[in-house]
């Protein structure tokens, strides 16, 4: 065994002393590889010796086979790191701040939660964080990849730029030799109980940690680009598959996907100022339950991206490649297949690019607003995941320059849900506010509006849209006007700083449109702002917004305050007094007082203004002989008059709700 130095021996003997923690194995020996982005080291004034080749794609440190990190090996696989330290061999220095830093020696031990270690010189002091590892227990040995080197609060203090305490440095690997107890089955997927994959039930993924945002690059008054972490957990009862993107990275198959936002919200506009491409996930290390790490997050289980696999462009991809409204993607002829296209990666880290494509990157101006409020977002996409607002969330963050470099200390907690409720709280909206979340059946929009009286008869009209997942990207926004309503200083805000794609807006009689132009409609995962003043004070209204593509339907409604009560079907008629608001007709009979006018009582195949059973032997007809069919005899909405009319038309003699396309789903 190597000797140890002075300082390795001292540090061992402090941790040893602190009190033994439970531990059921142990890793000893091995090797750990540390790898500090050079460019950021750079930007810092950190400078690295003894070992240069940190710098250069990292250097491996032999970790001294006398020195034990205890582990938690309950349950199916290696849950955390407990008791001692594992001391390293090697020479490195850290210059920072006109201090020089000796980390010869430097011991790895367990941080302020399980799977966080802390790296720490001969003398105690702690210089590095090392988070989100992919950790994973194979045969004899306990495997990390990609762990997030942070810089820990005293090197910050060296810096003179505490607010950079827990801001990325660079990655940490390592393979060290593992005992356990015999009973661990590491690696193994499933195993009985709740680690036998479910892939019938639903999952639910909720984002449940962002931290850590850091800086990668940037160019002085142009780019910035970022990365957070981000920690989801599997809070409902199915199985998620989570299988790699292309051969031959591994078993390929479905998985999720993770989409970041960064959002700045200023004098009561709130726009989307980045926004990045996908992330295509590719292991869960299952923490915080008894099954082991893989291709599959089950219930009950956690998993964590840190800041170092959110910038690595091996894993992102356009978002135009995935279905949204599914939640699938095709790895042939993908942005990973490259040439030749043959389903096999030959594309991967973008190195032919500059450092920022693909990531998340913001203009450095639109950092700079003075008393602005700055959020960082992210989503995971998961299909059959049961609920859509827990999976993303956000925190604010107050974005600092100084020597070059951006911090994003953080301000708040992670709130878990949509960024619109920033702008109007949906649970206590104020006078003149509007918050409203519409399933349209083929995805999620989601309107907020705030209205300020500007005195004079005047008010300003201000909203945040955004499409969460409709993939039928909207091409045009529409507010209905009371005739001679005044309309001045309609803006559209896109947050990507490229005039070529703003929308036009078109003021006439009845209407203010934004209208987007060729290739620019608003697509899924995006947030817009528009705003106008008008002479017309705020009444519940409709906006309606038109899709990109054909199909049913041919448009959707979202209730919220405009200058003029809302007519979504444009038929004359203002929705409250509207029996069919969805369907434009002159016809507003209600026979049956239900509050659905005749013309469109979906299932109402007879024609007499209500839902009886005549109206199932006049569907029964239709269905053999189409002459007879009419609009309302499709009761299922489903484009066509069938039995399954006459089952929504006795569904709804006792009492159930039908749609159709003259009445569709609000």
């Amino acid at each position: 065994m190597p000797l140890l130095s002075l300082r390795s021996a001292l540090l061992l003997v402090t941790l040893l002393c602190a009190g033994p923690a439970l531990a059921d194995g142990s890793v000893s020996g091995g090797s750990t590889r540390l790898s500090i982005d050079a460019g950021i080291a750079a930007s810092l004034g950190i400078e690295v010796g003894g070992s240069p080749g940190v710098l250069d794609g990292g250097a491996w440190f032999a970790a001294d086979p006398g020195s034990t990190l205890g582990v938690d090996a309950r349950g199916d696989d290696v849950e955390g790191f407990t008791s001692g330290a594992l001391l390293h061999d090697g020479a490195l220095v850290l210059r920072a701040g006109g201090t020089t830093v000796p980390l010869g020696g430097f011991g790895l031990v367990r941080g302020g939660a399980p799977l966080d270690l802390e790296l720490r010189d001969g003398a105690g002091r702690r210089w590095l964080d090392v988070r989100s590892p992919h950790l994973r227990a194979v045969g004899a040995q306990l495997v990390i990849r990609e762990a997030d080197l942070l810089i820990a609060p005293e090197l910050a203090g060296l810096l003179d730029r505490p607010e950079l305490a827990g801001a990325f440095l660079g990655r940490l690997d390592a393979e060290w030799p593992l005992t356990t107890p015999a009973s661990l089955s590491a690696g193994v997927l499933g195993g009985g109980g709740p680690c036998d994959p479910d892939f019938v039930s639903p999952p639910d993924v909720a984002l449940t940690g962002l931290s850590a945002l850091s800086q990668s690059d940037r160019e002085p008054g142009g780019r910035v680009s970022m990365a957070p972490s981000a920690t989801l957990t599997n809070v409902g009862v199915g199985s998620v598959e989570w299988y790699r993107a292309i051969d031959p990275d591994g078993t390929p198959g479905p998985h999720p996907f993770l989409a970041l936002h960064f959002y700045r919200l200023a004098d009561g506009v709130l726009e989307q100022i980045g926004r990045s491409d996908l992330k295509h996930a590719f292991f869960t290390i299952n923490s915080g339950c008894p099954c082991a790490g893989g291709q599959v997050l089950y219930a009950g289980c956690s998993d964590v991206y840190g800041v170092n696999t959110n910038l690595n462009r091996d894993y992102l991809a356009p978002r135009s490649e995935l279905e949204v409204a599914t939640r699938s993607w095709q790895s042939f002829g993908s942005h990973f297949d490259g040439t030749p296209v043959d389903d096999f990666r030959s594309h991967g880290e973008a190195w032919h690019l500059d450092d920022f494509e693909h990531r998340l990157v913001v203009q450095e101006p639109e950092l700079q607003t003075p008393d602005a409020r700055y959020f960082i977002e992210a989503w995971y996409i998961v299909a059959r995941d049961e609920v859509l607002l827990n999976s993303l969330g956000h925190r604010e963050v107050a974005p600092s320059l100084s020597s070059g470099v951006w911090a994003f200390p953080f301000v708040d907690s992670l709130v878990q849900g949509s960024i619109v409720d920033e702008l109007v709280d949906p649970l206590a909206p104020g006078p003149g506010q509007a918050n409203e979340l519409v399933d349209t059946g083929e995805g999620h929009l989601h309107l907020a509006a705030d209205v300020t009286n500007l005195g004079g008869g005047v008010h300003r009209y201000e909203y945040a849209l955004m499409n969460f997942d409709v993939a039928r990207r909207l091409r045009s926004v529409s507010l209905p006007l009371v005739p001679g309503t005044t309309v001045s200083g309609a803006v559209w805000r896109d947050g990507d700083a490229d005039p070529a794609n703003d929308w036009s807006v078109a003021v006439d009689a009845t209407h203010i449109t934004w209208s987007a132009p060729a290739g620019a409609a608003l697509d899924w995962g995006s947030l817009v702002s528009l705003g106008f003043e008008a002479d017309a004070a705020p009444v519940a209204s409709a906006v309606q917004l038109v899709p990109d593509a054909a199909g049913p339907p041919a448009l959707f409604m979202v209730a919220t305050l405009g200058p003029a009560p809302g007519d979504r079907d444009a038929d004359g008629i203002d929705d409250v007094a509207d029996a069919c608001p969805y369907y434009p007709s002159a016809d507003n009979t209600d026979s049956n007082g239900d509050g659905r006018g005749d013309v469109c009582e979906c299932g109402d195949q007879s024609g007499d203004g209500s839902i009886d059973v005549v109206d199932i032997l006049a569907i029964n007809a239709a269905i053999f002989d189409t002459a007879l069919v009419t609009p309302l005899c499709d009761a299922d909405d489903d484009g066509a008059c069938s039995v399954t009319d006459i089952l929504a038309v006795n569904a709804k003699i006792f009492g159930a709700e039908t749609f159709c396309a003259r009445f569709p789903r609000p």
